[in-house]
């Protein structure tokens, strides 16, 4: 998967067996030179819940995610959580509270980089023409 600012492939930081059947894989920007980290260091970050069970299949699902976006010289954070609070907000890097909040909204991870800016931009332009 792709970091959405400089499209450089995001690196497994950590991977945490939730239980018998789920796993928890984080992965993070490793590009020192990424401009969300060095603009206003940020680093993009994406939680994959693994589902590895006999009576499924083996199977990824988006389950949190941070994602810094520029648009017109300024900075937004599109933050997704499945369980905290279960939804997706949209805030500015320079005021930490939301312009919108909506359901949780899944980014499919092999997508990341595209459809994480199609997902900012329709909930930027939420707040623009609400």
């Amino acid at each position: 998967m792709k970091c959405p600012i400089c499209t450089k492939e995001m690196s497994e930081t950590e991977r945490i067996k939730a239980s018998l059947f789920y796993t928890l894989i984080h992965y993070h920007c490793a590009n020192q030179k990424c401009s969300a980290r060095l603009e206003i260091n940020y680093i993009t970050h994406m939680c994959i819940l693994e589902v590895d069970d006999d009576l499924f299949s083996r199977f990824q699902d988006c389950y949190e995610y941070h994602l810094p976006f520029k648009e017109n010289g300024e900075w937004y954070h599109l933050i997704g959580k499945q369980e905290a609070f279960s939804g997706t907000l949209l805030r500015t890097a320079k005021n930490p509270k939301p312009m919108l909040m909506v359901d949780f909204i899944s980014i499919p991870p092999h997508t990341l980089d595209t459809y994480g800016w199609r997902a900012f931009k329709r909930l930027k332009n939420l707040v623009v023409f609400a």
